[in-house]
């Protein structure tokens, strides 16, 4: 029998387990490299998804940007065009109302002074439909 003599069987289990152990560590490697895969693969798909979301915002801001630009040149061109019609001795004050209708005006001490008196400034730049800036009261 063979199994009576261990010259004859030693070498073939010897075999047997380093096949196991090859099996095992071939596998454990294998999986290992899907899993790291699979995590690649969410993390390439995180990224894309992230670029994708920063060039839809940046659109987007580039599209307020632009409408704000076309309103701020709205606004100027009314009120240039308002100062071009003035008659002549008038025009001062239509330069006057133009600039005080902007927001940044608001403050300066001829402007604040002609929102107070409610002395017409016009609807342009923000201004509420009664004259005042935004709808709050006069300064």
């Amino acid at each position: 029998m063979m199994f009576r003599d261990p010259r004859k069987w030693i070498p073939l289990a010897l075999m047997i387990g380093g096949a196991l152990i090859a099996l095992t560590v071939g596998t454990t490697l294998m999986v290992q490299h899907w899993r790291n895969g699979a995590i690649q693969a969410k993390v390439n798909t995180g990224q894309a998804q992230a670029g994708t979301e920063a060039g839809v915002q940046t659109i987007r801001i580039e599209q307020d940007a632009a409408r704000s630009r076309a309103a701020i040149d709205i606004t100027v061109k009314d009120e240039q065009d308002g100062i071009w019609k003035a008659p002549a001795g008038d025009s001062n004050d239509d330069a006057l109302r133009a600039a005080c209708s902007m927001r940044s005006y608001y403050s300066v001490g001829r402007c604040a002074a002609m929102l107070q008196a409610g002395a017409g400034v016009g609807t342009a730049g923000g201004d509420a439909p009664d004259g005042t800036p935004d709808g709050r009261e006069a300064p």
